[in-house]
């Protein structure tokens, strides 16, 4: 009997070592895609696990991969398994509604005819002999879909998102939400259909937005907005809004409808001063008004003035849902909000972002007469945190005594007179047209053919734009939320990144450097190029900058993910010394036990017994 129970817990022990030694196995090979920056770059976000566990509809996942991408494009290769574990953690919270399947396409004919069926954009080996390629075809059970021609690697942080947005997509019953658009000087290039997409042109940050929302355009002399839509979007003209759409603005407020605007006193890409003079009749009876006579600047370290501001942490309010989850919003040559104190008891004025303490304003037409942007004698010191995002929630008056088309046929046809709020409203005012100008806020040289996935954002400001649009639609499931670091994990976390980081911060810095003198090179010969025409030498010269801005955020992708690679390594080394260490332990113990057990069941008397016969 005693026997006995000395041999189940020897198996026993044996079995608990084996098991010690699969889960550190485990946390060896698992955890090199899990968390490894204070960002969680590897681990699906409460949100996207809610996602997945509430979709209404199954879906079909194929992930296509050319396998000889990780022999010749390396990084590419670890971020196709930073896809594919996102994909496979997906799967495993959505209780069977999501099926993966990954699809490896080989250099032959019938690999080829698959991607061409599937529209997959394919880029070349280093021989220039075979297609590779890296995306994806999502699919409900109705048999619709979205493909994702092919993975950019500077979406790794939007990456979750971007799959979480395509599930929601296939799986809603409900038809797509309207979105009403009033832009006139916008150029969007051609309309496709009734979708509402649009092309984008140099203003590509409604391209996300037209794939999950029916745009509609608003024409100036539309004088009511239909029932169907949710949010009107106005980017204010520079000859300043019409009277006929302020009022068809008002109405839609007081019927409970939702409004961003986009405002400012010059809109630096389309080189024209704006007027806010009606848009302010609008707001002024709210408690906030725009600022059209100034411009907003800041005075860096070098005494120099700049009108590019960048938005970090410190300067967005994150208490606020809608920009919980954003870190930096860039904005060039923004107005200043101006909110009045007088407090109301049916609405309420959010600052979401403001400028910092070293700011100036400067009058437009000084700012027009000096581009150079050397400090002037005119600039004043601005407010100590001047407003250049608020929110305004509530109930409010009208800003007209009747209909202002009262005595026209036309008048029949619309909805009647509001006097006043029948339902709360709310207006995003951001003030700042820039904010929506490609350069401001994302690098979209890489987006042909991938019109929404290929959109590579060097700012939070679309983010924020569709966050935005998911709150006034009701679309909350879709908002994305940070979530801490696992303190299990931090502590050793932060070593490695600290290791890494200083192993790489010579090299990172000589990229970063180059890479400001060839961005600021290459501003100087676009904004001659607005006041002249360039002769050879410089169409060159602009050709070799922007070659070499390409490639010194080549380098600095490729920099990141070497970055990355070294705190990989160094948690499997760490981890696989652990394992070690474990096994080691675990033998001593076993071999203590059984040296134990032996001098149990062997006793002294008997031992000097045997060895005296």
């Amino acid at each position: 009997m005693r026997k006995s129970i000395r041999l189940s817990a020897f198996i026993i022990l044996i079995i608990l070592g084996f098991l010690l030694l699969g889960q550190g196995l485990s946390l060896l090979f698992r955890e090199y895609f899990f968390d490894n920056t204070s960002h969680n770059q590897y681990s699906l976000s409460d949100t996207g696990q809610q996602i997945a566990a509430s979709l209404p509809d199954d879906v079909n996942i194929n992930l296509y991969y050319s396998p000889q991408i990780s022999k010749e494009y390396p990084t590419t290769g670890v971020y196709f398994d930073y896809v594919l574990k996102i994909m496979q953690q997906l799967q495993d919270s959505s209780d069977g509604k999501i099926t993966l399947k990954v699809v490896y396409l080989n250099n032959d004919e019938k690999s080829e005819l698959e991607a061409a069926k599937i529209k997959l954009k394919p880029f070349i080996s280093k021989d220039g002999k075979s297609n590779l390629y890296f995306g994806a075809l999502l699919r409900n059970s109705a048999g619709d879909s979205i493909r994702i021609p092919n993975f950019t690697e500077g979406r790794r942080n939007q990456v979750e998102a971007d799959l979480s947005r395509a599930l929601v997509r296939l799986t809603q019953k409900q038809p797509l939400t309207t979105i009403g658009l009033i832009a006139p000087d916008l150029d969007f290039g051609a309309s496709n259909g009734s979708s509402g997409l649009i092309d984008g042109g140099s203003w590509n940050i409604f391209r996300p937005l037209a794939s999950e929302y029916l745009i509609q355009r608003i024409p100036t002399s539309a004088v009511q907005i239909g029932a169907d839509i949710n949010t009107v979007i106005v980017v204010n003209p520079a000859q300043g809004l019409s009277k006929l759409n302020l009022y068809a603005l008002d109405q839609f407020l007081l019927r409970g409808g939702n409004i961003i605007l986009f405002a400012d006193s010059l809109n630096e890409h389309l080189l024209q001063p704006n007027s806010a003079a009606m848009l302010n009749q609008f707001l002024q009876p709210k408690g906030i008004s725009i600022n059209d006579t100034q411009v907003i600047g800041n005075i860096n370290d070098a005494g120099q003035l700049r009108t590019s501001l960048s938005l970090s942490d410190a300067n967005i309010n994150h208490s606020h849902i809608l920009t919980q989850g954003i870190n930096l919003l860039s904005l060039y040559a923004p107005a200043q909000l101006v909110i009045e104190d007088t407090a109301s008891d049916t609405s309420v004025i959010t600052t979401l972002a403001s400028a910092s303490g070293s700011t100036v304003t400067i009058p437009v037409a000084d700012y027009q007469q000096h581009r150079q942007l050397n400090q002037s004698s005119q600039t004043q010191p601005s407010a100590q945190s001047p407003a250049l995002i608020s929110l305004v929630e509530g109930e409010f008056n009208s800003v007209f005594e009747d209909n202002i088309i009262k005595d026209s046929q036309q008048r029949k046809q619309m909805l009647s007179f509001l006097p006043q709020s029948v339902k709360s409203g709310k207006i995003l005012i951001i003030g700042d047209i820039d904010f929506l100008y490609n350069d401001q806020w994302s690098d979209s040289r890489s987006i042909n053919d991938n019109p929404i996935y290929g959109i590579i954002p060097t700012a939070d400001n679309g983010d924020f734009l569709l966050k935005s649009i998911d709150y006034f639609s009701g679309r909350n499931n879709l908002l994305r939320y940070s979530k801490p670091q696992p303190p299990s994990t931090e502590s050793l976390n932060q070593i490695f990144t600290a290791n890494a980081k200083q192993q790489f911060s010579a090299e990172h810095s000589q990229i970063i450097h180059q890479l400001e003198q060839a961005q600021s090179e290459y501003v100087k010969l676009t904004r001659l190029a607005q006041t002249k025409a360039l002769n050879y030498a410089e169409i060159k010269r602009m050709e070799e900058v922007s070659a070499a801005i390409t490639e010194g955020e080549k380098s600095l992708h490729s920099l990141d993910y070497a970055e990355n690679k070294n705190i990989q390594t160094n948690r499997q080394r760490f981890i696989l010394l652990n394992i070690f260490a474990m096994a080691l332990l675990l033998f001593v113990i076993i071999y203590g036990f059984r040296r134990y057990i032996r001098s149990q069941a062997y006793p002294k008397d008997i031992k000097e017994k045997v060895h005296a016969e």
